[in-house]
């Protein structure tokens, strides 16, 4: 995928989490629309999806949008998510390696 393709992406999908939109971006860099269900994500359905065990919330520098992420995922050596790390990084401007395997991002309102 080319930078300016992320970069719409990106831009795509933070506008859909405004609209209320939850989004599954797996590491492969294929991202699909990953609603929560009557305004609420059920973890059970998040960690499924994503294949984790143990989720992680790592919330942008706005504290609007977070992503659902595997806590465990350094340790069990998964492979970067480089499009959610692009976005943690942009966010926070850093150049860390923020988020490894797939999780999901969303409005913060849609977890509790």
């Amino acid at each position: 995928m080319l930078l300016s393709n992320v970069m719409d992406t990106i831009s795509e999908i933070t506008n859909g989490v405004k609209e209320g939109k939850g989004y599954k971006i797996a590491c492969d860099g294929t991202v699909t629309e990953f609603n929560p269900t009557d305004g609420f994500y059920n973890m059970d359905e998040v960690r499924a999806a994503c294949g984790f065990d143990y989720f992680e919330i790592v919330y942008m520098a706005n504290r609007q949008s977070m992503f659902l992420c595997d806590e465990e995922g350094l340790l069990y050596g998964k492979t970067v998510n480089p499009i959610a790390t692009l976005m943690m990084q942009k966010s926070y401007k850093t150049n860390e390696v923020g988020i490894v395997g797939d999780c999901v991002y969303c409005d913060v309102n849609a977890v509790r």
